[in-house]
């Protein structure tokens, strides 16, 4: 099976591409040859049983829905560009990706976030190739990435059949602007959702941040107000290699998987069967919330108990009694105990 990227008058390959890469100013503006307007009446509206699918139709089942906007969000080196990888490689050659079905579709990446030699480790890391219908465009290339929804790009979607899966890596490299404006996220925002109305699947990747207000994702709440789906993905054991990650959905305007578990393994995504699993930070907040006016050391050892380590646990004291959310009392022979006061909820990913 193979796919028509492009129509005849266009270049086989998005290698040897070229063209202009800022968006014109009239970006988006549906109008006839001489500027005249295609819809003249109301009355002229088509249904929009005319324009798509009756249902959602997933591209990574409970997953990836086509023709949506998708952000993935989580700290720095926490998975976010392996997986993603991962999936396009199995959206690109029709099969699974960690058990769940996939929809046979062209992807392209863009990417600004990552030099040749760690795309090309983590491509065989993961056992996974480019090619003809997996193109990943990146700094090395002759010309730099373009803008998402630059003229090249829509004239690629408009080709293609079926509609690919493009993926951003990341939203502040290609943004350009000040993320944390809502003005000026909102209107770049609004490029997306443009190519998604041309059928196109689009995941962003994006960086949550330090702040309790901005764990789930950094800058202005127009991110999350502009994607159809968000997830959060969070590496629940050592952070410095892949393991077992969570990626769990903190907006779905339509029903999609609220949380599932990857265990990581020579390569391979596979999903846990056993459940939702906690992540530390979880794991030690219930464990004082459980025991009020702890001792450091004892709070140590129940959380070597629980399988998280003793650094992790101080670091976890130190950093709540610094944002507020625990109390130390001192006691006798400078004992100091210590006691959640933050909400439930505090400080969790």
């Amino acid at each position: 099976m193979s796919f028509e990227l492009h129509t005849e008058n266009e270049l086989a390959d998005l290698d040897a591409m070229a063209g202009e890469w800022q968006v014109p100013p009239e970006y988006g503006e549906r109008s006839a040859p001489g500027g005249a307007p295609k819809i003249r009446s109301i009355s002229e509206v088509a249904s929009i049983r005319e324009y798509a699918a009756q249902k959602i139709d997933f591209m990574v089942e409970g997953i990836i829905a086509a023709g949506t906007v998708t952000a993935i969000t989580g700290e720095s080196g926490a998975g976010k560009t392996s997986v993603v990888s991962a999936m396009c490689s199995a959206v690109e050659r029709g099969v699974p990706f960690a058990g769940l079905e996939t929809q046979r579709r062209p992807v392209l990446m863009l990417d600004k976030e990552n030099p040749l030699p760690v795309v090309v480790e983590r491509f065989d890391r993961l056992g996974i190739q480019d090619g003809p219908n997996f193109k990943v465009w990146g700094g090395w290339v002759l010309e730099e990435p373009p803008a998402p929804f630059s003229p090249i790009i829509i004239e690629w979607v408009t080709g293609c059949e079926p509609k690919p899966l493009i993926v951003v890596d990341s939203l502040v490299s290609f943004h350009g602007g000040n993320e944390n404006d809502a003005t000026e996220t909102r209107a770049y925002m609004q490029g997306f959702r443009r190519l998604a109305d041309l059928g196109a699947t689009i995941i962003v990747l994006h960086n949550s941040g330090k702040a309790d207000s901005a764990k789930e994702y950094r800058g202005s709440s127009d991110i999350k107000a502009s994607i159809d789906v968000g997830y959060h993905l969070a590496n629940l054991g050592d952070s410095s290699q892949l393991g077992t990650l969570r990626l769990k959905a903190f907006k779905a305007r339509f029903s999609v998987q609220p949380e599932i578990i990857l265990n990581y393994r020579a390569g391979r995504f596979e999903i846990d069967q056993r459940g939702a699993m906690r992540t530390n930070q979880e794991i030690l907040q219930q464990l004082l919330m459980d025991n009020a006016r702890a001792l450091g050391k004892r709070f140590e050892d129940m959380a070597a108990e629980k399988g998280v380590a003793r650094n992790k646990a101080r670091d976890f004291l130190a950093s709540g009694i610094v944002a507020g959310t625990i109390r130390v009392d001192k006691g006798q022979r400078n004992m100091r105990f210590h006691t959640w006061v933050g909400t439930d909820t505090e400080g969790l990913l």
